[in-house]
């Protein structure tokens, strides 16, 4: 990472257990079957998530692209903060490329509840997304002159 951190992690097991009545299976009831499977994997993201999670944390904070909001409830000053330590692509017309959002359900749900941006944070935004696209037309023309 830029940062200088290792980040590694060793590969975890995730067992997914599948019950199913034979009786069901020899009548061709595939709905008990496919309910059985359904099951098993609802059991499986309950095991998975919160590790892909704790994974992009360190990997975020590794790359120096994590925030820590200190416990304060989430607010546009929060996600300007987060965005201005990504470094953004744009495309051909100058339109940022925002990366894709991953996240869990409360944050998700924290998300849909932020009120409108005020005037004031809309232009902090317009000002971040403005540096960004200087900082990216200048590494565009570092590549086209050094390579």
């Amino acid at each position: 990472m830029p940062s200088g951190d290792v980040v590694e992690e060793a590969p975890f097991r995730t067992e997914m257990k599948i019950s199913v009545d034979i009786a069901d299976l020899v009548n061709g009831n595939l709905d008990a079957f496919a309910a059985a499977l359904d099951d098993a994997a609802e059991d499986a993201l309950t095991q998975t998530m919160p590790r892909l999670f704790e994974r992009l944390a360190q990997i975020s904070t590794g790359a120096g692209t994590a925030v820590d909001a200190g416990g304060q409830a989430l607010t546009h000053e929060l996600m300007l903060r987060a965005f201005d330590n990504l470094e953004l692509e744009f495309d051909d017309d100058g339109n940022p490329i925002l990366p894709k959002l991953i996240v869990g359900p409360d944050m998700y749900e924290n998300l849909r509840k932020l009120p409108p941006q005020t005037e004031a944070q809309q232009t902090a935004w317009n000002e971040m997304i403005e540096r960004k696209r200087r900082e990216f037309n200048d590494r565009r023309r570092y590549r086209k002159l050094s390579g």
